[in-house]
This record gives structure tokens, C-alpha cells and sequence, in this order.
């Protein structure tokens, strides 16, 4: 025989074990006069199963509390996601805030810039239609120059 066909040998002994081992249940089983019997395989003639008596070795009192301490630690540590993802979420959701706000006072800012060029502008095609000093015509063309400066700083790209 080979190693793989012991290997094959093996697991379905196991296999077949474990399965007969699952069907060896033992039951109670009474008769009609009182009589208690305990079978593994059919109830005795005479008399018939009552229920399947649990045959599963207790659970030890250090297993047992072993298993409440992992419990209570396992809580602890979902606790302390839950606080965590929390936490997170309100973090991104006052960055998400921040961001908004600070998104709106640039739009305000670019939108007054826009206006204040205009109306530069405004100013200067006013003064050019009627009769008005050099300074003044200095002044209002400055004046569009300063807005339009002023423009792509306060309208970020």
C-alpha cells in the first residue's frame, strides 16, 4: 500500500467513526408497568423511547469560566470598535462641515471680487463717456487693474 492510500484509509475509518459515533445515542425507554430501561440501539420489546438522554461530558467549571471571561472580553473589545467607528464618523463628519463652510466663504469671497471688478469696470466705462480729468481716468483704469489682480486670489482655481 501507498502513503496516499493509507492516508485515504485513515480518513474514512475516521469518517465511518465519527459517524457511527453520532449515531450511538442512548434513550430512555419505559415500559408499561414502570420499568426504565437505557438502550443504545432499539428500545427493548416492551417498551418505547421517552427522549434521548445527553450523554456529552458537563463542561468543566474552569472551562465554563474561561468561556465567560472570553465573552466579557470579546464585548469589551466590540464596545470598543463600536466607540471607535463612532468617533470616526463624527470626526469625518465635522471635517466634511469644515470643509463646507470653507467652501461657501471662498465662493462668497470670489463672488464680491467678481462684483467689485464689475463695477470698476462700470466706474471706468462712466468716466470714459463724459468728460473727466486725466486722474480721474487714471484712477478708474487703476482701479480695474487692482480688482482684476485681485481676482484669481480670491477665485482659486
Amino acid at each position: 500500500m501507498t502513503r496516499s492510500d493509507l492516508i485515504c484509509a485513515l480518513a474514512a475509518t475516521l469518517f465511518v467513526s465519527g459517524a457511527l459515533a453520532q449515531q450511538m445515542q442512548v434513550q430512555r425507554c419505559e415500559g408499561k408497568n414502570g420499568t426504565v430501561t437505557y438502550s443504545n440501539r432499539e428500545c427493548p420489546a416492551g417498551t418505547s423511547p421517552v427522549r434521548k438522554v445527553n450523554t456529552a461530558p458537563p463542561v468543566s467549571v474552569p472551562e465554563e469560566k474561561a468561556a465567560k471571561d472570553r465573552a466579557k472580553k470579546d464585548v469589551a473589545e466590540v464596545k470598543q470598535i463600536e466607540k471607535e467607528q463612532k468617533k470616526q464618523v463624527e470626526e469625518e463628519k465635522r471635517a466634511a462641515d469644515k470643509r463646507g463652510k470653507t467652501e461657501a466663504k471662498v465662493a462668497d469671497r470670489c463672488e464680491r471680487a467678481r462684483r467689485d471688478l464689475a463695477r470698476a469696470i462700470e466706474m471706468r466705462n462712466a468716466v470714459d463717456t463724459r468728460a473727466a480729468t486725466i486722474e480721474q481716468m487714471q484712477k478708474a483704469t487703476g482701479e480695474v487693474s487692482r480688482r482684476e489682480a485681485e481676482l484669481p486670489k480670491a477665485c482659486p482655481p
